[in-house]
């Protein structure tokens, strides 16, 4: 499985608002990329999902995706990369 290219179809599932398709996607590439240690699509992954549980008011959920997101042990580069995912995910975190 091509990670990115998943995760991007994901993501545009969500938009199209197809949401059942996106979240079994979402969660495959979380499985996956658990599973081959690609701790970048934990975390693309995880910051989406756990959004998508916060805006639907499902704390536990986002709680968990959330905080899975900022554990992910990252590289310095891997960290520049996703700056904007993981300070989504504080932001969402503190709000809970």
């Amino acid at each position: 499985m091509e990670l990115n290219l998943e995760y991007n179809k994901a993501i545009r599932l969500l938009d199209a608002g197809r949401e059942e398709e996106a979240l079994l996607l979402l969660e495959k590439v979380l499985l996956t990329s658990m599973q081959k240690n690609d701790q970048v699509h934990v975390v693309r992954a995880s910051v989406v999902l756990g959004e998508y549980f916060f805006n639907l008011g499902d704390e536990e959920a986002a709680g968990r995706n959330l905080e899975r997101a900022i554990e992910a042990i990252l590289t310095d580069d891997e960290a520049e990369e996703l700056d904007y995912e993981l300070n989504q995910a504080r932001e969402l975190l503190n709000n809970l």
